[in-house]
């Protein structure tokens, strides 16, 4: 297939890093930054679309209407746009486009350039090209097909939720600092911490619930009790759920 990006920030370069290990598909692009040696650059958004077979809006939601108005009067037939723009709907871009486009929307998160995204997936029509981009997306992590409605609660959770784990592990990295081991050590250590903890949930999580594999890890009167009345003392689990509906809140602003 032919990938055609509209913007190439963090998240469609993560995107393109992934859709590239297909050695079928063909990339370019379109966008106000600079060039990117990996991809072609094209001069106008016409250029793009003829050579397209799926057209990405990957700019900023102040920006999309322009982009629309731009896009408007393109011919998208056997073609598919995808959006992974926050806060904007699926009827908001079909309320641009004069013809019948097949569009789908989707949140991944950066994790999709390896392969390990939780991407939210809905779509205006069922085709073959619709399901060939579903198809591409699945291998590049989990994918979750949602009601269009659930998208801003789910671009809290896993859009934005590697940022919120990374600022938890963040307070580790610097305890850990207290140790006394070099920055490469440390780093090595959160990571191992992660991935441990990781395997330990996917080993265990069909079995037990979240709850039970803590308690599991929790002996009595010992330091991870102490520690986690600590946690419950200070409401740290509503303070992170609060952290959550912030997201959700500015995902429906947007």
């Amino acid at each position: 297939m032919k990938h055609g990006f509209i913007g190439f920030g963090n998240m469609a370069k993560a995107i393109h890093k992934g859709l590239k290990k297909n050695k079928k598909n063909n990339f370019k692009y379109i966008s106000k930054s600079s060039k990117y040696k990996d991809i072609e650059l094209v001069s106008s958004i016409n250029e793009l679309v003829e050579f397209s077979d799926v057209i990405w809006l990957c700019v900023k939601p102040q920006i999309i209407p322009e982009i629309l108005t731009k896009l408007a009067n393109e011919n998208f037939e056997n073609k598919l746009i995808v959006s992974i723009i926050a806060g904007k709907k699926i009827s908001f871009i079909e309320s641009y486009l004069n013809n019948d486009v097949s569009i789908v929307r989707v949140m991944p998160n950066l994790a999709i350039e390896y392969g390990e995204s939780v991407t939210a997936f809905c779509a205006n029509c069922d085709n073959e090209i619709v399901h060939n981009v579903k198809t591409e997306i699945k291998k590049m992590g989990v994918i979750a097909e949602i009601n269009e409605e659930d998208f801003d609660l789910f671009t809290a959770l896993y859009g934005s939720g590697p940022a919120f784990i990374l600022e938890v592990l963040d307070t580790f990295k610097f305890r850990t600092e207290e140790l006394g081991v070099s920055e490469d050590k440390v780093n090595e250590m959160i990571i191992n911490l992660l991935s441990g903890t990781k395997k330990y949930l996917e080993k265990n999580c069909y079995d037990n619930s979240i709850e039970e594999l803590i308690k599991k890890i929790t002996s009595k009167g010992g330091t991870t009790e102490a520690g986690l009345k600590t946690f419950k003392k200070n409401k740290i689990s509503q303070s992170l759920s609060e952290v959550i509906t912030s997201a959700k809140n500015r995902s429906e602003e947007l």
